[in-house]
């Protein structure tokens, strides 16, 4: 066996690979180390970035919050009658949280929370508008409120909360009002009004302040404005109001027809220096007598529209009760305002008359009608009459200016006298087909039978024709003759012959007379018209007054 020396093995690759190895080791955990410190790094920036944003969403609700507060605050400083804070800052809170919980994502229903979000920031941003509305309002009502009673004002018989509630609403009584929302509503705001002693009176939402305001609901009454209507009448009403035509149309030049003027009355004399004597009289206007304004049929036409237009305005005839118990306080009636009025058609009588006509009669203090009740067509008829009676006390004069003039006070009597004359004039009782004028002369002369306005003396020489026989003519004609020729014995044949053609001249003049509707002149034996008759009594007064003036012998 042969020796062999022994070898030694040096292993160079295991060493190497295990140095390998441990910088392999040694790098991935460096790789490693480097790759959480830049994740590390990552999500510090990422939370730095979020914290960022997390501080601007904050900041940016913070503001929103903030300029709610600031309008808030604004209208606090501008109403200070009302505690807006109250109504608000839960409302500020709440948009608050809701902000958080969606920009953080702790909201259960985004969407919903976004939307309620979103209402309550519109009612706040907008409250400025809101109230800019409520003042609106308040302007509106102010007048109404302040005219309560009067035309275009707030009628006090409605409601009584209703009416006291709009005024502490308007601040015109003392109280408060207090918004709210209903159940937390942001839509449906309403305004608690309460008295000085903390009574809640009345509630009020938009809506029905909104009716309010036009004049659309059922429990607020506004009396009717007749201001426009009734300046528009007296253009429509020519028989009655003397218009003028002006750059802008015509108007009612103040005036009043003659046909409705009595003569007059002096109510000033003045001396001048060099003597002459100016006398200023003003004329009565005839509203209610028997040929007074009321009964003229134009006037009773016209007025009538407004008052079927009031009687309509709404089915239980709330506005022209409102105007009646308002307006007609001191109207009172008297049976003829029924009885005799040509309106009416002989529908009521005194046999006849209704319980609430008779009622009427009685009331002094102004008839009044129950509000809750529709009127009956005889209530109705009765604030016809009171309407119309309302309104010739409102709107015509009870008198107007006269003449002024330089002339003597007997020529100024005389004057007024034909002025006089022509107010006795009745269409219901003069009128005739018989004549171009239309006036039945004879008729008119009958209603002077008494007048002591003209003196016995002048009314015997104008009679009426029907007074007079055929007979009684041919004699008077021939009496007449005698006298004023002055024949004594027998008449010669000459002068029969003269007698006779007067006599046949007055007997046509007599039938002419008859047929058409004229008046006698006994004093010159011929038959006159109605213009004639009031020209020949004012000349022949005037004569009597300057004779009797002159002679000292009578004062008239």
């Amino acid at each position: 066996m042969s020796y062999r020396n022994p070898q030694q093995y040096v292993d160079t690759t295991t060493a190497k690979s295990f140095q390998n190895l441990q910088q392999t080791i040694a790098g991935s955990f460096a790789g490693v180390a480097q790759s959480y410190a830049q994740a590390a790094e990552r999500r510090r920036k990422e939370n730095e970035k979020k914290e960022e944003e997390n501080k601007k969403t904050i900041k940016g609700i913070n503001k929103e919050v903030s300029n709610l507060r600031r309008t808030l605050n604004i209208t606090d400083d501008k109403y200070k009658d009302t505690d807006w804070a109250e109504v608000y800052n839960p409302l500020i809170k709440e948009y608050e949280d809701l902000s958080n919980s969606i920009e953080f994502g702790t909201s259960e229903n985004p969407s919903a929370d976004r939307i309620r979000r979103d209402e309550i920031y519109a009612s706040v941003a907008g409250l400025e508008n809101s109230i800019a509305n409520v003042a609106s309002y308040v302007d509106g009502m102010d007048d109404k409120i302040m005219n309560a009673d009067k035309q275009g004002g707030l009628y006090t018989g409605m409601d009584s909360n209703t009416f006291k509630g709009l005024s502490i609403f308007s601040q015109k009584l003392p109280g408060k009002r207090q918004p709210r929302f209903v159940d937390g509503n942001v839509k449906k705001l309403v305004w608690d009004i309460y008295d000085e002693d903390d009574n809640l009176i009345q509630t009020f939402d938009a809506e029905k302040l909104q009716r309010i305001g036009t004049d659309l609901d059922e429990l607020v009454i506004t009396i009717p404005n007749q201001a426009e209507a009734n300046k528009a009448s007296k253009l429509e009403i020519g028989t009655v109001f003397e218009t003028k035509n002006g750059v802008n149309g015509e108007y009612f030049s103040g005036k009043i027809k003659s046909s409705y003027l009595d003569d007059g009355k002096i109510i000033d004399k003045q001396v001048a220096a060099n003597g002459a004597v100016q006398y200023t009289t003003v004329r009565q206007v005839n509203k209610y007598s028997e040929n007074g304004i009321i009964f003229n049929e134009e006037f009773n036409t016209v007025i009538d529209a407004s008052i079927d237009g009031m009687l309509q305005t709404n089915k239980d005839n709330t506005s022209a009760i409102a105007f009646n118990n308002s307006q007609f306080k001191d109207i009172t009636f008297d049976i003829e305002d029924f009885v005799n009025n040509p309106y009416f058609k002989g529908k009521y009588t005194k046999e006849n008359l209704p319980e609430e006509i008779k009622a009427a009669l009685k009331d002094k203090d102004g008839f009044q009608f129950d509000l809750n009740d529709p009127l009956t067509d005889v209530e109705k008829d009765i604030f016809r009459v009171a309407y119309k009676k309302h309104y010739l006390d409102t709107e015509v004069p009870n008198e107007v200016p006269g003449l002024t003039s330089n002339v003597s006070e007997r020529q100024l009597d005389t004057e007024n006298l034909t002025s006089y004359l022509k107010n006795q004039y009745n269409p219901k009782k003069h009128l005739t087909k018989k004549n171009k004028s239309g006036v039945n002369a004879s008729a008119y002369v009958q209603s002077l039978k008494n007048d002591e306005r003209i003196d016995p003396a002048v009314r015997e020489t104008i009679i009426p024709i029907n007074a007079l026989t055929l007979d009684r003519v041919k004699a008077e004609a021939k009496v007449l003759y005698i006298n004023d020729n002055e024949i004594e014995g027998e008449l010669t044949p000459t002068q029969q012959a003269e007698l006779d053609l007067n006599i046949k001249e007055t007997i046509k003049q007599f039938k002419d007379g008859e047929n058409k509707g004229k008046a006698w002149d006994t004093k010159d034996r011929v038959a006159i018209t109605y213009d004639q008759v009031i020209d020949r009594i004012s000349k022949r007064q005037k004569k009597l007054l300057d004779v009797t003036n002159k002679n000292k012998a009578i004062v008239y």
